[in-house]
């Protein structure tokens, strides 16, 4: 045991001495595998978080309910048919129903803030498994109209705004101006919905009785051996006989981690995962071509050990601990890395993370990216060592047994990195060009000096239209007072930002497409009528609503040009004065305006309609400014305005629309320029192999460039011949990973907003990229071997 011992620190002691005389072995190593394993860790790690969520007891059998209409698409849940389904159901363990919601809280001195929250039915918190830490949840009595006004509250709340006082249970916090009595806390990390601070019971849910008016979110746990397929059916039957409506599928349920992350998430993370896994296969590569390499050049010193008398046992246990010594040092520098780039992430972007995305450090990524690393690094060292020790004598003769098969591995593993490096470059390029047509793409409005805040008018002071009305109107009068203020105006809806309101429309018979296109959907706002000229949309035909003449007429309505024209045909003016049907009322159109896109997504179908805000005034209110002021300067004008009339009115920071729409290319940009990352990684270790091959390769023909030197070659000559080894490889790398690129261009398409086919020009200057990193990788070492070595090695 001792002499194992002793042979293991001797072996240790030798491989630190040898990579102290050829650090540049070690450094290469290390940083491969120190850069692949932080790289892969912390994308695992993010993965695991996206798609696991971990803040729900049982999630696996909590399931989202929507309800389908006639065209297939969901929808959330009708009072009517909520409660029908409560009383009926047999397949769940427990349902409940949830709005979100944004309240002004008053908590304590200052002005009100908006809390992002939730009004809750019966049960909620049972059914999702997640009871309050501290004091209860809500009892019957709080959820009938006037009775007692109670709140839970989340833990960040309790923390942040309540100074985590011993005594919150009890204590009153101000909700859209009136008070309310905290019964619980709920446990660290717990929001449901997806942002929510706190809960607040649904009073009132029984009184409305429209099935066609849907607008409860509902969660459901499934009993114990009901499947999501059965509950459905079972739903579906309920809803089918209280509407009259026979369906194939009548309800639709999703399982909530599914509904959590949402399909494009999912597809953007397995992109990103599996442009990790072509990184991966970069390290892979690089570790194993600097270990063949590094272990030919020896073979030779592995001969002459053998030789004299060392047995093939002792040759591969110094291998294997020269391996594990480099992987120690890569390990080292990738678990420090993969630990910083974590805490990185989880603190800069902690306001832009979901609640349910716990990013912790995966230890299974990391043991099996290092895993996998090392033992490609084993093989590759040791199969030379082998091959040595097997025949000695050849290897004394001339150092390079099997010449052409090795060359040929070697060729074969930078020719893998080349077309891993080439494919994720062109994702890269594909989703930089889709985020730069998201940035560029003509949205038909103006937000360069223009400012937006969200107001919402929610509290028991503005229960009545005229109440709102009357708020609105005040508002925007004050506003357009303020110095530096050059128009303001006001929509139910904050443009980039919030999901727009959309309704099915039927064509008329003579509509100008054909009848089998059935239904569109048009985009539905409100808005006052200095909205247009604020946010810049262009007047075609008509009047808007400040120059109709007639304000007190509430039916009336303004079109956007592609909506007139799949109507009433090519001519703008041909739609003025015609009937619009908006559910059961029939508009009179007004005025036709240009098209616009309230949403960053392109493609989407322009088809809007505009109608008066006054008509219906929304309890959701966004403002919209052209303004030269700054967003803190407006704000305070604003607040104090408010304050003049209404103390506890909250209202958001005020932001500019530049802010806003970037904050709506958050995720594209996020999942861009992580895939922008990884190529940087890739890139970086395919230099590095590439260069530790050339330098092997002209290590090995240094006695050949220098006899060709010596009869009278140039140098740039002999460069030539080394370049020329590397364009070939090069070559076979690009044309591989050109076929290889499309479906990933592909798969690209369904994860990120943007993307179309790559132009020739960027196809051309990727692959001059590849190029122009192989040829540094390869002149580097030709250059150096020629200018110091040639006539060294000749006379040696």
């Amino acid at each position: 045991m001792i002499g194992e011992a002793e042979r293991l620190v001797r072996n240790v002691r030798h491989s630190l001495a040898r990579f102290r005389n050829h650090p540049g072995t070690l450094a290469v190593i290390a940083v491969s595998l120190g850069l692949g394993i932080t790289a892969n860790t912390l994308l695992f790690s993010v993965f695991r978080a996206a798609l696991h969520p971990k803040q729900f007891v049982g999630i696996e059998n909590l399931v989202m309910i929507h309800e389908m209409n006639a065209s297939g698409q969901r929808s959330t849940v009708s009072a009517p048919n909520f409660r029908d389904l409560k009383l009926q159901q047999r397949s769940l363990a427990g349902m409940a129903g949830y709005q979100e919601q944004v309240f002004g809280i008053s908590a304590g001195p200052g002005e009100p803030e908006l809390v992002d929250g939730a009004l809750v039915s019966p049960d909620l918190f049972e059914v999702l498994g997640n009871l309050p830490t501290v004091g209860r949840v809500f009892d019957e009595g709080e959820y009938l109209e006037g009775g007692p006004r109670a709140v839970v509250v989340g833990y960040g709340f309790w923390h942040s705004r309540l100074a985590a006082r011993d005594d919150v249970i009890g204590h009153l916090v101000t909700i859209d101006g009136v008070s309310h009595t905290i019964v619980g806390v709920m446990a660290r990390g717990f929001r449901f919905p997806w942002s929510a601070e706190l809960w607040v019971p649904w009073t009132g849910l029984d009184e409305e009785n429209r099935r066609g008016f849907r607008f409860i979110h509902a969660v459901g746990r499934l009993s114990p051996g009901i499947s999501a397929g059965v509950a459905g059916d079972d739903l579906g039957r309920i809803v089918s006989r209280a509407t009259g409506r026979q369906m194939d599928r009548a309800v639709l349920l999703t399982r909530l981690d599914d509904a959590i992350a949402g399909p494009t998430m999912k597809r953007a993370m397995l992109l990103v995962l599996l442009a990790s896994g072509f990184l991966l296969i970069v390290i892979c590569l690089n570790v194993a071509g600097i270990y063949s390499a590094d272990s030919l050049a020896r073979q030779r010193e592995t001969a002459t050990c053998i030789a004299l008398g060392a047995s093939r046992a002792e040759v591969i246990r110094s291998c294997l601990t020269e391996s594990v010594v480099a992987a120690m040092f890569g390990s080292a520098l990738g678990l420090l890395g993969a630990h910083w780039a974590i805490q990185y992430v989880t603190t800069k972007f902690v306001a832009e993370l979901p609640f349910w995305m716990e990013i912790r450090f995966d230890e299974a990524a990391l043991l099996y990216t290092l895993g996998l690393s090392v033992a490609v690094g084993v093989v590759s060292g040791l199969q030379p060592a082998l091959q040595s020790s097997r025949t000695p004598s050849r290897a004394l003769q001339d150092g390079r047994p099997d010449s052409r098969k090795v060359s040929g591995v070697l060729k074969a593993l930078v020719v893998g990195q080349i077309v891993a490096g080439f494919v994720l470059l062109v994702c890269t390029e594909t989703a930089l060009d889709g985020l730069r047509a998201l940035e560029r793409h003509d949205l038909g409005i103006l937000i360069e000096e223009r400012l937006t805040v969200s107001i919402p008018l929610r509290s028991d002071r503005y229960q009545t239209s005229a109440s709102r009305s009357q708020a609105v109107t005040r508002l925007l009068r004050s506003a357009r007072s303020f110095a530096g203020v050059e128009q303001a105006s006001a929509i139910d809806r904050m443009p980039l930002l919030d999901p727009p309101r959309s309704m099915d429309r039927s064509l008329p018979d003579g509509g100008s497409v054909s009848p089998e296109a059935g239904t569109v959907r048009v985009t539905d706002y409100l808005c006052d009528p200095a909205y247009f000229s604020t946010i810049g949309i262009p007047l075609l035909a008509g009047e808007t609503f400040q120059r109709s003449g007639d304000s007190s007429n509430r039916y009336e309505i303004i079109v956007s040009e592609s909506l007139a024209r799949l109507y009433w045909g090519d001519d703008p003016l041909a739609a003025v004065g015609r009937s619009f049907p908006v559910g059961n009322r029939q508009y009179r159109v007004l005025a036709v305006v240009g098209d616009s896109s309230h949403r960053p997504t392109p493609g989407l179908a322009p088809y809007a309609c505009y109608r008066r805000l006054t008509s219906e005034p929304p309890r959701q209110l966004s403002m919209v400014f052209h303004s030269s002021l700054t967003a803190g300067t407006l704000h305070r004008q604003l607040r104090a305005a408010i304050d003049e009339f209404d103390r506890s009115l909250a209202i958001s920071p005020v932001k500019p629309m530049s802010v806003v729409h970037a904050e709506s290319l958050s995720k594209t940009s996020a999942t861009t320029y992580t895939l922008a990352i990884l190529t940087g990684f890739a890139l970086i270790l395919t230099l590095l192999g590439i260069y530790g091959l050339t330098s092997f390769t002209v290590a090995r023909r240094a006695r050949e460039l220098a006899v060709r030197r010596a009869l009278g070659c140039t140098n740039a000559r002999i460069i030539w011949l080394v370049l020329g080894q590397v364009a070939r490889l090069t070559g076979i790398g690009v044309i591989v990973g050109l076929a290889l690129s499309r479906p990933m261009i592909g798969l690209l398409r369904g994860a990120v907003h943007g993307v179309g086919d790559l132009s020739l020009t960027s196809y051309l200057s990727v692959c001059l990229a590849i190029v122009a990193t192989t040829v540094m990788a390869a002149l580097i070492p030709a250059t150096a071997s020629i200018r110091s070595n040639a006539f060294k090695t000749l006379n040696g």
